[in-house]
């Protein structure tokens, strides 16, 4: 006898019922990961742009200096005392530089610090007090002197524009030339060592026999510091200085 055909077909596998829970997973899924993502560009985003306002209010509020601002704030150190405590300077935000901002009139800037090679150009005011280091140099210690002992000067390092404050001293080098003046005189220093230090090591600020010049601002990861130490080796008055660094000393803008 002829065996029957199966009239239903070849058999197939079963396949495993879909289930309904895998598509709304998936979707959820996807939404964290929307949500996440534009969390961090809306971060990103809010970052850059309060850089950019940082920057735009330090070149805004320049300090002028000029020999007349210089013998006011001369006159003005004799009845006020500025703060010298470096361990208490708050890093940079724009409340703190709107606040100096509106104080920035009460800086008392004594002189300018130039550095020709990497474009730096900054008024030199007394104390290292917050509205003071928003835009200037600051003198570390009372009393010092231009062009003797240990003149030592701090600043911010602002890490996204390096060509703010202190910023242009990572470009600097051992021989590179740096003058500070009173507007009347000028000193000319020539770095000798660049170090990164602990915040905790204050004996670079300490008097030295031959005249030098410290300037300290922190290190990329603001944990540290970057110290330059340079060596005066001369001096003479601003009407004698090259025409090249008097339009540099004069420079406001």
């Amino acid at each position: 006898m002829s065996k029957k055909r199966n009239q239903s077909g070849p058999e197939r596998a079963a396949l495993p019922p879909t289930s309904s829970r895998r598509p709304r997973r998936r979707w959820w899924v996807q939404a964290l990961a929307s949500v996440l993502l534009l969390t961090a560009g809306l971060a990103l985003a809010a970052y850059v742009f309060q850089d950019q306002l940082t920057a735009a209010l330090i070149r805004r509020n320049r300090v002028a200096v000029t020999t007349a601002t210089v013998t006011q704030a001369k006159r003005r150190a004799t009845t006020t005392t500025p703060s010298y405590d470096f361990a208490r300077v708050k890093p940079l935000s724009l409340a703190g530089l709107s606040q100096a901002a509106l104080a920035q009139h009460a800086v008392a800037a004594v002189g300018k610090l130039v550095v020709p090679d990497v474009g730096m150009n900054l008024p030199i005011a007394l104390g290292v007090g917050d509205n003071v280091l928003a835009f200037a140099a600051g003198t570390l210690t009372a009393n010092q002197v231009m062009g003797h002992s240990n003149y030592a000067l701090a600043g911010h390092h602002v890490h996204t524009d390096e060509a703010l404050l202190f910023g242009p001293l990572v470009r600097t080098r051992v021989g590179t030339q740096v003058f500070v003046t009173d507007m009347t005189r000028v000193y000319a220093y020539q770095i000798y060592a660049r170090t990164y230090i602990r915040a905790t090591q204050v004996g670079v600020l300490n008097p030295t026999k031959q005249p030098e010049l410290t300037l300290v601002t922190c290190d990329d990861d603001g944990t540290g510091r970057l110290v330059i130490q340079a060596r005066l080796i001369g001096e003479t008055t601003v009407a004698k200085a090259p025409q090249s660094l008097q339009k540099a000393i004069a420079k406001n803008d």
